[in-house]
């Protein structure tokens, strides 16, 4: 009925307004409007000079995220719609879209906002990263021989590993 309409748009813009509130002390870019005549249920944003699909993983665990239209959302290509807004390709290739229903716990984007200052914060220049299926296979090989130290013995080996994947400096390990 449209009496359960207007209760879903008026929920889904409330927690609109509460990301977007969460981001507040993030760099961010919102492509779109965010007025009565845009979906009230989703968000085009581009955070920082981070890209699109670090993003992606680095939040997948907490929202429904995607770069481009929901039929195209198996994939971490650009969306053409942001594109023929005029944004350029590197610009396209930051922006994200979230998704929500009016049942979603606008708090989690309080988590989102933390988990993307974190990503913000660390020293990996994330918009030049790469992740290719061999560093990625590298990676969690290497974590797993992490996991495996710390629960066995210290290993100045392991301090290595942490260095060189997440760029920080260690100064005791136990």
């Amino acid at each position: 009925s449209i009496k359960n309409q207007d209760q879903w748009n008026a929920k889904c813009i409330e927690i609109k307004s509460a990301a977007i509130n969460s981001f507040k002390d993030i760099d961010y870019k919102i492509y779109g409007t965010t007025d009565e005549i845009t979906l009230p249920n989703t968000l085009s944003i581009a955070f920082s000079d981070l890209d699109a699909e670090a993003v992606i993983l680095t939040l997948k665990e907490h929202a429904e995220i995607a770069t481009g239209s929901a039929c195209t959302s198996d994939s971490y290509t650009p969306s053409h719609v942001i594109s023929s807004m005029g944004a350029s390709e590197t610009e396209a290739q930051r922006v994200v879209r979230f998704s929500w229903g009016s049942d979603t716990n606008p708090e989690v984007f309080k988590s989102i906002a933390t988990s993307l200052k974190s990503l913000l914060w660390s020293n990996i220049p994330v918009s030049k990263f790469e992740i290719t299926p061999l560093y990625l296979k590298a990676f969690i090989w290497d974590l797993k021989m992490i996991a495996s130290y710390a629960v066995n013995i210290y290993s100045s080996n392991t301090k290595e590993i942490i260095k060189r994947y997440f760029r920080i400096s260690i100064t005791s390990y136990r």
